[in-house]
């Protein structure tokens, strides 16, 4: 199955980056304004110039708007320059940096219209100002500057408010919504998507209406709340109403059937994907006519259908080659080989597979490339040639290696140093204050000794000196007192920046929901020692096995919480893959992920994890049971079991290079049997009197005592163990346990 959320996030985002693009020309003047220049006798003086200006302004909303601009603003520049018309030359640079951002060389795109900003303040343009400020913003945005992204949209929407600009200003608050949608603070997203409602609406402006509520539904939908996803789509077309573009229908029933594919609902998918794809070809939209046929391909695929997808996946490539459509050629082509894959003609799967890698490697898209790796390392494996399965194995784990490096790891590295060093300077810069404070203070006192001795005859001078020290020293208060309230509010705000990250980290989480569904009696005892935790949990479904996986990664804070994050990806992707069907099967794929990520610096061991991962069959009462140095317990009755872990922690390379396999245990399971899953945590916590180790022995004692309880009351009485046991001694590790009951 290939990553059609992703394509079709990758789709969204290159129709609504248009957003920015967007003016209120009128370019019914545009093809009197081009012959009024063609016909001009001189193409040097300040008429021509300004017929350039309005040539060029006027090009906002044409199709062919690229080649416009690339005809006519180079001379507006060199004649504005020639001239010194510094409107001229504001304007080009702007529009010199549209063509740059047209043809993705974005740094130069960014150095010119910091030049446009530039020249719009010299020239107290407001309007202009305001409008490259919003410009930069977005290409900040696109570079993943995004805290300066927004500030600059922030500074925009002053400047439009002074000028009462709503239209630009509900366009900054939607551009500002898309940046916290792009790095997944969807309350954020919303808070300015929900703004943009407020001023368009106000307005009257439909189309804009209608296009804020398609963002809402994209939010919903990056949450996988697909239900919530289909509703604001269904209000984007009654706001649109008559006056709605087919573009924007386009993007709501893209969006609509791709939810109803989230919901399993591949029928109503289909039905919303045909819509999309007959306004696209009455409209003459290449780009979704590829779309809507790939997606149509994908469904069709999901269906067991893999004749009607190739079909469709076909159409999508004949019109996508035609337009050199990069994205959709690669989805495409991995399309078409999963269905040849399907219909047992590896060769052509093999062939398409390699197109969709051309066209990634030519396009510089590494997650398509690395979907291509993995499909083509998939494809030889069944063909039993292990040596090519194990190449582009390997080519895709350096992939998704990079990817999360220059993503997730970037980020979380980002954050701790900027926490380190901000706190560190801060802490150094107010005791350099205080201590020339301290110097000053002292000097002056040695001034008032001196003042005294003079006698009556300097009372005046001395009554001076003293007044002098007093308004000093209240300075100096208040500097130092503002400069503690700088720290504070930075304190404040890195804490608040770990509190989002452990809002992500928990996003990864099952919630209660599915947890309910699979394990209808439960508990999770969950204590990260800092903020974040390298501890986490996975369960999910797979044919008729439920799979539950509990982890204890290396480190804690911020970077167990990033190894967190970077082994939950890799569980769930190892998880996914068609040859792995028990717990033993998946610890030993996910040992080979994990070694495969971190042989580069042969320190793999410093990278892994410890886990224990269990599979439960209903119908079988069949319990299965791997584990790399994180064991289980089985209580039945008042027995409890300890199935013992493989001693080696995933992420291990033996000596001799080669890759362990891990040891899968069966079992069977009785109604009323408790499964206890649990990190180190628990029984290495120092506490009580000499500060010891809690142990194992005492923490299996502690189990069968409560195990008779109700799973939410063990739960409570394991919490206040732990936290009687701690007393006022320091967390020293993160604590997880989990105790499931068969019923």
């Amino acid at each position: 199955m290939i990553n059609q959320k992703s394509f079709f996030r990758l789709f969204i985002y290159l129709g609504f980056i248009c957003f920015a693009f967007r003016t209120s020309a009128q370019n019914q003047k545009l093809d009197s304004l081009k012959t009024l220049f063609k016909n001009y006798p001189s193409k040097t003086d300040i008429k021509a110039a300004t017929l350039l200006l309005s040539i060029c302004d006027q090009a906002g909303n044409e199709k062919n708007r690229k080649e416009l601009l690339e005809q006519y603003v180079p001379s507006l520049l060199a004649i504005s320059e020639q001239l010194k018309f510094e409107k001229g030359r504001a304007y080009a640079l702007f529009y010199m940096s549209n063509i740059k951002s047209l043809n993705r060389e974005n740094d130069k795109a960014i150095d010119y219209m910091q030049e446009s900003l530039k020249a719009m303040q010299d020239i107290k343009d407001k309007a202009g100002y305001a409008n490259s400020l919003k410009e930069l913003s977005r290409l900040k945005g696109v570079v993943n500057k995004r805290e300066e992204a927004i500030q600059d949209n922030l500074k925009a929407i002053q400047i439009y408010q002074e000028l009462k600009d709503t239209t630009n200003i509900s366009s900054c608050l939607m551009l500002i919504g898309t940046i916290y949608d792009r790095i997944g603070n969807y309350e954020q997203a919303l808070t300015y998507f929900y703004k943009t409602l407020y001023y368009s609406e106000a307005m009257g402006d439909k189309n804009r209406t209608c296009e804020g509520y398609i963002c809402i539904g994209i939010v919903f939908y990056e949450q996988n709340k697909f239900k919530e996803s289909i509703i604001e789509m269904n209000k984007a077309e009654v706001a649109g109403g008559s006056e709605i573009s087919a573009q924007n229908l386009i993007y709501i029933y893209n969006n609509i059937a791709i939810a109803y594919a989230g919901l399993k609902d591949l029928k109503k998918a289909l039905e919303y994907q045909f819509k999309s794809l007959k306004i696209s070809e009455r409209i003459e939209d290449q780009q979704g006519y590829v779309m809507s046929c790939g997606n149509i391909g994908n469904f069709y695929v999901e269906l067991k259908n893999p004749k009607e997808g190739l079909k469709y996946f076909l159409r999508s490539i004949e019109r996508g080659e035609k337009m050199n459509y990069g994205v959709g050629l690669m989805f495409s082509y991995n399309g078409i080989g999963t269905c040849y894959v399907a219909l047992n003609q590896p060769g052509m799967a093999i062939s398409y597979y390699l197109k969709a890698l051309n066209k990634a490697r030519e396009t510089q898209y590494k997650s398509e490339a690395g979907t291509a790796y993995s499909l083509l390392s998939n494809v030889y494996e069944q063909q039993k040639n292990y040596k090519k399965a194990f190449e582009y194995h390997r080519l895709y784990a350096d992939v998704k290696d990079s990817i999360l490096n220059e993503e997730s790891l970037k980020q979380a590295a980002e954050l701790n140093v900027r926490y380190e060093t901000d706190k560190k300077a801060k802490e150094i810069q107010l005791l350099t204050k205080d201590q020339e404070i301290k110097d000053k203070t002292l000097k002056a006192q040695r001034l008032v000794r001196i003042g005294l001795i003079s006698g009556l005859g300097l009372l005046l001078a001395l009554s001076v000196l003293l007044l002098n020290r007093y308004r000093f020293k209240q300075r100096a208060n208040l500097i130092l007192e503002k400069q503690k309230q700088e720290i504070h509010q930075k304190n404040v705000q890195i804490t608040d920046s770990i509190d989002y990250a452990k809002t992500i980290q928990e996003a990864i989480l099952p919630d209660d929901e599915k947890l309910n569904s699979l394990f209808p009696e439960y508990f999770i005892l969950y204590k990260p020692k800092a903020i974040v935790s390298g501890d986490f949990y996975w369960i999910g479904k797979k044919d008729n096995e439920v799979i539950c996986a509990l982890a204890d990664c290396t480190g804690h804070g911020v970077p167990g919480a990033f190894m967190s994050l970077l082994g939950h990806n890799i569980l769930e992707n190892v998880i996914s893959q068609p040859t792995v069907s028990n717990p033993g099967t998946i610890l030993t794929a996910l040992n080979q992920e994990i070694v495969a990520r971190f042989s580069k610096n042969e320190e793999s061991a410093m990278h892994g994890m410890d886990i224990a991962i269990i599979s439960i069959n209903h119908s079988t009462q069949e319990f299965q049971y791997a584990g790399a140095k994180n064991s289980v317990y089985h209580v039945r009755g008042n027995v409890l079991k300890e199935i013992k872990a493989d001693k080696f922690s995933v992420g291990t390379l033996m000596k001799d290079h080669s890759l362990l396999e891990y040891t899968n245990h069966v079992n069977t399971l009785q109604k009323g049997d408790t499964i206890y899953l649990f990190s180190d945590g628990f029984p290495d916590q120092k506490g009580g009197v000499e500060k010891k180790k809690f142990f194992y022995q005492p923490f299996k004692d502690l189990l069968l005592a409560v195990c008779i309880l109700p799973l939410q009351e063990q739960k409570v009485q394991l919490d206040q163990v732990i936290t009687q046991w701690i007393g006022k001694g320091e967390q020293i590790d993160d604590i997880l346990v989990m105790g499931i009951r068969y019923i």
